[in-house]
């Protein structure tokens, strides 16, 4: 089992991972019934070749025999760009994590997170930050396991 960033040539697995996360999301409810997503596969192929060139993009995928097991996005953004002013300049975020059901609880989150950490102390930033529904119960532990800690929280009303 490896460990790579995402290439051109994965786009089909990836897109058939992307649509199994999709689906799990929606049967485990972790978002409001009315929040479903569907993916155009056109107009993801090109938002998928454009962030695996992007620098400040970090797209990796766990491939074993020739077949990906999961993926992982995570993206460095400037806060500062649209004029205002914060002390944390530059953080990574953590976009996008998906592993197939049978290869989870076997290390492989905790070995892509400390990729992406890796690759932020290389662009010398110091804050990592993500988001993740309160439904999701085993993410939500994952992450307070790798040292993530509850900032605040995110609020949802129907009208």
């Amino acid at each position: 089992m490896i460990i790579r960033k995402a290439i051109k040539e994965d786009f089909e697995q990836y897109w058939k991972l992307q649509n199994e996360y999709l689906k799990e999301l929606d049967q485990e409810k972790y978002y409001h019934k009315d929040i479903s997503v569907k993916l155009d596969k056109i107009k993801y192929k090109k938002h998928f070749n454009k962030i695996i060139k992007k620098r400040a993009f970090f797209v990796l995928v766990i491939e074993e025999q020739n077949n990906l097991l999961g993926l992982f996005e995570g993206v460095i953004f400037d806060l500062n760009k649209d004029g205002d002013i914060y002390k944390k300049r530059r953080i990574g975020y953590v976009d996008n994590v998906f592993i197939k059901k049978n290869f989870r609880k076997k290390g492989l989150f905790a070995k892509l997170q400390k990729e992406f950490e890796n690759y932020l102390k290389i662009k010398q930033i110091k804050h990592c930050f993500l988001n993740v529904s309160i439904k999701n119960i085993p993410a939500y532990k994952s992450y307070l396991k790798k040292g993530f800690k509850i900032q605040d929280y995110k609020m949802h009303k129907e009208l």
